[in-house]
């Protein structure tokens, strides 16, 4: 049992001490804890009181659909047994994180049109924009710095 507990407050630590967004975190600490969404929804429900908490509306924290309110972190810090200021912190580096990855992606999207008329060098930015989206959504979530370094 203490090498099971050594091994969670390490993984615990990592991810307090890594910027890593609220979505990657609590997935992280789910999995920790070898619950399920299912377990997660119904033990958030029993903590809470409040039955609306459900499996998808888990699976859309843990996708980066939605960020939890500020209501549920409360409880998820309470089930997950993490300080409610870490989710805090998480949900705020996963806002800030969102914005710049949609900043990143509009780009293309929004020249679509522009560049099915401008023929094979538009098209060709486009998809070198859309790897690039992959990339840092892939590889740099932990480093923002990498990041910004893209932008500039």
């Amino acid at each position: 049992m203490p090498r099971v507990l050594a091994s969670r407050l390490r993984r615990q630590e990592e991810v307090a001490t890594a910027r890593t967004p609220v979505w990657r975190m609590i997935r992280a600490l789910r999995t920790d804890q070898r619950h399920s969404q299912y377990t997660l929804a119904h033990r958030l429900a029993e903590a809470s009181g409040n039955d609306s908490v459900t499996r998808e509306q888990v699976a859309r924290w843990e996708r980066g659909k939605r960020i939890p309110s500020p209501y549920w972190r409360r409880w998820l810090s309470v089930v997950l047994q993490v300080p409610t200021a870490l989710l805090d912190a998480a949900a705020r580096y996963g806002r800030r994180l969102r914005l710049l990855l949609r900043r990143i992606s509009r780009d293309p999207r929004r020249h679509y049109t522009h560049a099915r008329r401008a023929g094979a060098a538009a098209r060709r930015r486009q998809r070198i924009a859309g790897r690039l989206v992959a990339r840092i959504i892939a590889q740099s979530v932990h480093r923002p710095v990498a990041i910004a370094a893209i932008l500039i």
